[in-house]
């Protein structure tokens, strides 16, 4: 054993020894708040408080270890490899499903389709549009750049999948290679994934990663780009070594062969690809993910696109668990490795309860003293101070390696903060069955532009903080020499900061805007 590979297991087993000593102290702290609390209000607090943690914790030590498994066992394919020895370039169907998108957009995608360095492809344009003005333009678009132009028929279901699933119907290529409407591909697209379709058969997909190209543009894509990016760059490398990567919608290449053997994209969720991927995997299909850069796109450019997004993602994700978790847990052709991946993915955005438990915790401590017993402040400091610290090194590391600044992190997390009401929509919609339709994300909405209407449950969150830092600060300027009250106003002050950081430079940046527009 070398000396790197013994200090990547020491960080390791030092990570994972930090985080099982405080949430084994989490543990303790329960069970010794309800030998003094007994059955009460206060110990409900407790142990929700417990919950939301042990979610937190639990998501962490995935997301560690899948760090870990993407730092020191990920393999780059290498690119643009031979045909095999026949050197047979196999053909390829290029789809670019629109509905009512604008033209100006769509002729960027199918620009940068025509232009993929492949001689064997046929661009398709799938219009599932409802708009007699954009059908006739989408008609138009395609005579000039000389694609298919794929009308999806009447009666329309299933969106993106459905609209899919009817292309499929008449698609003879062994292989199809799936954009949004605003994504540019580059010229290597096929020659950096199709040889390595064609040297495993049993692979049904390769996705590659999804970056935004509008980012000077919008503070939101700049945000949401650094969620995307810890994604894509770590967590999907791990994946791709369990053999557990899900399709992600756009930017990929499926295997028509692996996809008719599954009925096509799954059409009773709005995360189709989330939903496939699994029928798949249960199939015995293997994936792949190629951390290649292989195409551009638009971030949500405003607040409501990225809200709009996300609803669609959590919303089908949560579909998907409430249809297949207990099929998946029992199926005998999934590994461990995939069922704890897709498990932990599809449970992800429960993060919005888990956040919301955390940030009420220390507003209802300094507001209410709720819960009215807490554990010895020093031997939370003893367990909490070495677990946040390792966490948050080892975490601003991986964004140092792969060179991302820490603002932009900070970016990333304010947005997920502002995200919170959405991820509770979601879940509580999904619970109850409401049904919800397929919403693309409007590639024209103006840029980083937010009402105060749009924000009410955020604001709230906000004012609730505010009164308790308010309060909190008053007690301790008072003589109050708690230090509960000193630690969990600062929790508050940290959440507040959070919460309130984009939204501040969102507006600073629409001042900006309007002052020198004045001028």
């Amino acid at each position: 054993m070398n000396r790197q590979t013994i200090v990547q297991t020491a960080i390791a087993l030092l990570t994972y020894t930090l985080l099982g000593v405080y949430f084994i102290f989490r543990v303790y702290t329960v069970y010794e708040s309800y030998q003094v609390l007994g059955v009460s209000i206060d110990m409900l607090v407790v142990i929700l408080f417990w919950f939301a943690e042990a979610f937190i914790v639990i998501q962490s030590s995935n997301y560690f270890y899948d760090l870990f498994r993407a730092f020191y066992g990920y393999k780059y394919t290498l690119n643009d490899m031979p045909f095999g020895v026949t050197g047979v370039r196999p053909d390829v169907d290029v789809l670019i499903p629109v509905h009512n998108e604008p033209v100006g957009i769509v002729r960027r995608t199918l620009f940068a389709a025509t232009r993929i360095d492949y001689e064997n492809k046929t661009v398709h344009l799938i219009d599932g549009s409802d708009k007699e003005e954009s059908i006739r333009q989408m008609q138009g678009l395609t005579e000039e750049m000389g694609v298919n132009y794929y009308s999806v028929p009447y009666p329309r279901h299933g969106a993106k999948a459905g609209a899919i699933n009817e292309f499929l119907q008449e698609s003879v290529a062994p292989y199809i290679v799936i954009f949004d409407a605003d994504y540019r591909a580059s010229k290597d697209f096929l020659r950096v994934l199709v040889w390595q379709m064609e040297a495993d058969p049993d692979l049904a997909y390769i996705q590659t990663p999804q970056f935004y190209g509008n980012l000077l543009e919008s503070y939101t894509s700049r945000a949401a780009q650094m969620q995307q990016s810890i994604f894509y760059e770590y967590i999907s490398e791990a994946k791709s070594m369990d053999n557990a990567n899900f399709m992600c919608g756009t930017n990929l290449i499926i295997r028509v062969e692996a996809l008719k053997d599954v009925g096509g994209f799954d059409e009773s969720t709005i995360t189709e690809d989330y939903s496939t991927s699994v029928n798949l995997h249960s199939r015995g299909w293997k994936s792949r993910y190629d951390n290649y850069t292989t195409a551009f796109g638009n971030g949500p450019g405003n607040l409501a696109e990225y809200f709009k997004q996300q609803y669609r993602w959590a919303k089908g994700n949560f579909d998907t668990m409430k249809l297949k978790l207990m099929p998946m847990i029992f199926s005998s052709r999934l590994t461990i490795s995939q069922k704890r991946e897709y498990i932990m993915s599809g449970t992800y955005y429960l993060i919005g309860w888990a956040r919301l438990t955390i940030i009420l915790s220390p507003v209802l401590f300094i507001l209410f003293g709720l819960p009215s017993y807490l554990t010895s402040p020093e031997l939370y400091l003893l367990s909490y101070v070495p677990y946040f610290t390792v966490t948050t090194i080892l975490f601003y590391e991986s964004l140092f390696i792969r060179k991302y600044p820490f603002r932009e992190w900070v970016l990333g997390e304010s947005l997920t903060f502002l995200s919170i009401p959405v991820f509770l929509k979601a879940s509580l919609d999904s619970f109850l069955g409401r049904k919800s339709t397929f919403q693309t994300t409007d590639k024209s909405a103006e840029v980083d532009v937010y009402t105060l209407r749009q924000l009410r449950p955020q604001l709230l969150i906000i004012g609730v903080n505010l009164l308790a830092a308010v309060v909190g600060v008053y007690k301790l300027a008072s003589g109050n020499q708690d230090w509960g009250i000193a630690i969990n106003l600062f929790w508050v002050v940290f959440h507040l900061f959070f919460i309130s950081y984009l939204l501040a430079i969102l507006w600073y940046a629409r001042r900006q805007q309007e002052k020198n527009y004045r001028s």
